[in-house]
Parts: C-alpha cells; structure tokens; sequence
C-alpha cells in the first residue's frame, strides 16, 4: 500500500491540527494495519482503495460522529492518488523502480538452467538477490499534500519499533498552578447581597454603649467583583504557544472571577472576534467593546515578532481596536511570548507604544496583573 502511505500520513497531520486526540502510536497502528492488507488491495480501483482507507482511519481514529464527519470530509477534499501521480513524482525526485523480470519455467529463481553463473538482464551476477526482492518497489515516503501546496520533500525515513512508546506531552511555559495563583490575585472586593457576615468591632462597639448585647452586628458578604476579557490570537504563527493558550481558557475558572472570557482573532481584531478556537463563530466589535467594559483585558499574541515582520497596516488596525477598548477597559495589557530583543523593528514595537506588552514569563504575568489592580503603572 505504497500509495496510500502519503495519504494517510496527511490525514493524520490534518487530524492533528483540528484537536483530535491521537498519537504517534496511532498512526503506527493505521501503518501496520496497512502492510496486513487492510484498507484494500493493491488491483482494486484507485476510488474503491480512497474508500477503503477512508474506513480504516474511522476504524482505528475515530471516537464519535463528528470525528466520522471530519475524516469523512478530508478525504472528499482530496482526490484519490494515482498510480501515475506518484510515478511521476519519482521521476522527478530522481528515483527509478527496478522492473520485475517474470518468473517462467525456464528460468527458475535460484538462477539460469546447468547452474551458470551469467547474470540475467538488469541483474547482478555476484549480488545473490532473488527475483522476489527485485519485484519489491521502491517505497517512497513523502508527506501528503494540502489542498493549495503541491508535493513536499520526503521527509527522513525512520524505523519505529512495535514496542516503542512516545510522549507526546506539550510542555507549556506556565503551569496551571501558576495562572490559577495570578487569576486569585486579581481581585476587587466588594461587600453585596444578604447580611450574613459578623462584624465584630461594630459588635464590640454596640456591646460598650449598650451595657447589653441584644443581637450581633451583621454586614453584608465580600464578594470578587473583578472580571478578565483574555483575546488570543489564533494565527499559524502562534501554533507552538497555542497549548499554552488552551491552558489559559482552563485555567480561568480556577481564579474565582465574577466574570471571565477568552476570545479569539487571528493576527489582528479587525473586523470580529471569535467564540471557539476554529474562529467558526464571530462576535462583532460592537459586542466585544460591551463586555470590556470595566474589566481587565489581557491580550495573548506575538504581534509579528515570531516572524519579524513590520507591518503598519497591522499595527495601525491593532492601535484603532486598542483605542476603542481602553476607553472602557478597566485597564489593559498585551503578553508577548516572545523575549523582549526579538520585538525590535516589527509590529510587535510599534504596539508596545500603544498598550503595556510584556514577556510572557511568570515574572511577566505577576507585573501585569499588578497592573490590571491597579498597583503599578503601565
């Protein structure tokens, strides 16, 4: 199934990218069951083999409906390969596949009749190969190609062993623990609702007027008044920072706010802000300035400093959203993931004049929750 390797392997890929939890050993499963003959046979139509792998990667990837519907939906997208698509692509790479010489009762596979040591035509005398690894091709393995982009350089060929495991564990910057303590210290106090709370010095007081204690002195319960509007940026140049982006939305109900959201956007809120992490469901501008308001905004991106662009376009969209919610915001700030010597001559420059932007550190994150209190200046 030499053919459906590169297939299967950027189905994975794609799986990978929309959050479907499979691994490595996963897709070593998929190859094995590939070599054992499922998916379908090698003289079968090239539709009825893009069907029948189709089937296996439900088999053995998917765990309810939707992840049916989504595999079901990569494999419509891409046509089914060919057997002269990947020839053709071989020629261009520089390899040649060695054409197997047909087995015949004259020619028996130990070699030539009387034992004559003549090699036969394309075959090395002194090699000692059979005709069976002569009929073998050339497996090549290349990575699948997208809907846009065409072939890719294969990648290095590697042997994985049955019994090898993978850890595939993204290591964030911050823990839990630390974004949960951060979030607990943003806090604003304030008294509301039913009297239920004993207040002992106007107690004390009353009881040294009065000579006689007829009841406690109650106050109304402290309540966390403070509320957290977190925009990340979702763009392809944020993808080794997105776990940490997903731990953040976790980790928000840990601080005990009244009020907590995270939004998304890719490179800059121009026009909309987005509800879930695949930026499928916008929310207007309008919208988001009203949830600002009087609450703290923390915005997570790398404002073109990963790639070291500069774009004034950019940064002149991002300066007209920062206007319009500062002015409501109870108070704001950007995390940048990256270090601070890498944001010279891009955007990410040009914004820190606009907003606070600091580090995406523990000691980065402690500084700007300071802010948001109100404890430090910008």
């Amino acid at each position: 199934m030499a053919l459906a390797e590169p297939i299967l392997y950027g189905i994975f890929r794609a799986l990978l990218d929309r959050n479907v939890p499979i691994g490595v050993p996963d897709y070593l499963d998929a190859l094995r069951a590939l070599r054992h003959g499922f998916g379908g046979p090698r003289d079968v139509s090239d539709e009825t083999r893009h069907s029948n792998l189709c089937w296996l990667c439900e088999v053995l990837w998917a765990r309810n409906k939707a992840e049916i519907r989504l595999i079901r939906d990569l494999f419509a997208a891409i046509e089914p390969t060919t057997a002269a698509e990947v020839a053709a692509f071989e020629k261009w790479l520089g390899f040649t596949r060695p054409k197997p010489q047909p087995l015949t009762q004259e020619q028996p596979p130990s070699g030539p009749p009387g034992g004559a040591s003549a090699p036969s035509a394309g075959v090395s005398g002194d090699s000692g190969s059979s005709l069976r690894e002569m009929e073998t091709p050339l497996g090549v393995e290349v990575e699948a190609p997208t809907l846009h982009d065409g072939w890719r350089l294969p990648p290095q060929a590697a042997r994985f062993s049955a019994s090898e495991t993978f850890v595939l564990e993204p290591e964030t910057v911050l823990s839990t623990r630390d974004l949960a303590v951060a979030w607990r210290r943003l806090r604003s106090l304030f008294r509301t609702g039913a009297k239920v709370d004993l207040d002992i010095n106007a107690t004390i007081v009353r009881r040294c007027r009065e000579g006689v204690l007829s009841r406690p002195v109650l106050r109304a319960q402290r309540v966390n008044r403070s509320s957290l509007l977190v925009l990340a940026d979702r763009s392809t140049s944020m993808a080794p920072w997105l776990p940490l982006v997903d731990l953040v939305e976790r980790s928000l109900p840990l601080g005990r706010l009244q009020n907590a959201q995270v939004l998304y956007f890719s490179n800059v809120p121009h026009r909309s802000v987005f509800v879930d992490r695949a930026l499928l469901a916008p929310m207007p501008l309008d919208q988001l300035f009203r949830l600002a308001v009087g609450s703290g905004l923390i915005v997570l991106s790398d404002a073109g400093a990963a790639r070291g662009f500069l774009s004034y376009r950019r940064a002149k969209q991002t300066a007209n959203v920062l206007d319009r919610i500062t002015s409501s915001a109870r108070a704001a700030v950007w995390l940048n993931p990256m270090p601070r010597h890498r944001w010279n001559g891009t955007t990410a420059q040009r914004i820190s004049t606009m907003v606070p932007m600091l580090p995406l550190t523990r000691q980065g994150l402690s500084l700007a929750v300071d802010i948001l209190r109100g404890l430090k200046s910008p």
